[in-house]
């Protein structure tokens, strides 16, 4: 996978990844991608898109919850006499 952009090619890395969100339509190396998806792409294509403003690093934290909570703690119910 080579992306072209301006005349420069980027040869692919060696098996490095990084998942990166788009934040236009684009086609790279023959697959589209649509606006807000992510990809695992090779690690210089990556950067170079990122570099020209067509992503974003994605975040790869998938971790469920709040870290901090200010909510109030759950009322129990009171016991039937």
């Amino acid at each position: 996978m080579v992306l072209t952009t301006g005349g420069t090619s980027v040869p692919p890395s060696k098996g490095l990844k990084m998942k990166i969100k788009f934040t236009g339509n684009i086609s790279v190396a023959g697959n589209h991608y649509d606006e807000g998806s992510t990809a695992d792409l090779d690690k210089e294509v990556a950067k170079e898109l990122i570099q020209i403003g067509r992503a974003l690093p994605a975040s790869s934290d998938r971790s469920v919850g709040l870290d901090k909570s200010d909510a109030p703690a759950p009322k129990t119910r009171k016991k039937k006499s």
